[in-house]
């Protein structure tokens, strides 16, 4: 390990001669931590990727997507109450001493903010993990592109780009600015049902900004074929997030529809996975004032045929689309996922 001791004598040697105020010592300082924490990663990644017979690590991009954004103050908050969900973890995981960090990227690829990623917690299965909340909170400092970044074992396990546009908001007596973001939340979404429970509900998840007229109030999400309505929902935006929220909506046949918006009968029957046929679908999402974001999948017997970007081997595995989550007060029922994207992040 002698980079590592070279590092934090270099480090002790800067910090000890240079006569610069306490803010300056705290950076450098940090800096070393920083470096001594890279070597310490780059270190033990190098060894876990010599005795991997499995798939890479890899984060569940949907937990991702479920970040808090503060619009109006500006800020992105990390961990409580959204967790981040690692997949297929290194050997010997410790959920005391995980590893790795986040970290915010700007345009040029600097790191403009980063934090060591430090707890987890076991699920029902040894392939995932939940990374507990850090409580940090990230700010966006002004307008551009940025890139929030998952690192463990030394590699980028999750990335999620997007852009920030910072506006003053031009009240003298309420002094201050709002952040609005854009990205991949627009792009994505996806089907989920228990496995164990092919018969039972399926959801559709898709994400909604909260300052657009969609993320204000009931929308409705309609499956289509060949311009025929097979199954619809009703959903809002949930969470207490001012930026990007999941909306959830459960899937019904056409015949449970009630005369008002958003509204199902009693009894209604579900849509199951069962019920999806080959060929391919249309998915409309509309709120009372008309269609405000359309996608499309391909259908299958008895199921949806699977991303690309599910591959358990896909690369980057920043761009892995997972298609298992655990559910459940103890995260104990395993969940299918179905994405719907486009086929590069």
């Amino acid at each position: 390990m002698r980079s590592l001791s070279c590092l934090l004598l270099l480090a002790a040697v800067v910090v000890a001669s240079a006569p610069t105020p306490d803010a300056q010592v705290g950076r450098l300082l940090n800096r070393a931590r920083e470096a001594v924490s890279d070597v310490r990663d780059g270190a033990e990644n190098a060894a876990q990727n010599a005795a991997r017979t499995g798939p890479a690590p890899a984060l569940d991009f949907g937990s991702l997507l479920d970040t808090y954004i503060l619009a109006e103050r500006s800020e992105i908050r990390l961990g409580d109450p959204k967790a981040y969900f690692l997949l297929f973890p290194n050997d010997g995981f410790d959920p005391t001493d995980v590893g790795g960090r986040y970290q915010l990227l700007d345009a040029t690829g600097a790191v403009v903010w980063r934090a060591d990623l430090r707890y987890g917690d076991e699920t029902g299965t040894p392939a995932i993990v939940r990374l507990k909340g850090s409580g940090a909170t990230v700010p966006i400092p002004a307008s551009g592109a940025y890139t929030l970044e998952v690192v463990y074992g030394g590699a980028v396990v999750g990335a999620l780009p997007f852009t920030a546009d910072r506006q003053a908001s031009g009240d003298p007596f309420a002094p201050g600015a709002t952040t609005r973001v854009d990205g991949p939340w627009r792009t994505h979404a996806y089907f989920e049902h228990e496995i164990e429970q092919p018969d039972g509900s399926l959801t559709f998840n898709a994400w909604l900004r909260r300052d657009e007229p969609e993320g204000q109030g009931i929308t409705e999400v309609s499956i289509r074929r060949d311009g025929r309505e097979v199954a619809w929902g009703a959903g809002a935006a949930n969470g207490s997030s001012d930026g990007w929220t999941r909306a959830e909506y459960w899937l019904y046949a056409p015949e449970a529809r009630a005369d008002e918006f958003g509204q199902h009968t009693a009894s209604a029957p579900n849509w199951t996975v069962q019920d999806v046929t080959p060929g391919p679908y249309e998915i409309v999402l509309s709120t009372p004032d008309g269609v405000f974001r359309t996608m499309s999948v391909e259908g299958a017997d008895g199921a949806f045929v699977p991303h690309p970007r599910s591959a358990v081997d896909v690369e980057p595995r920043s761009h892995y689309l997972t298609p298992r989550r655990m559910a459940g007060q103890l995260l104990n029922r395993p969940h299918h996922l179905d994405w719907v994207g486009p086929e590069t992040l």
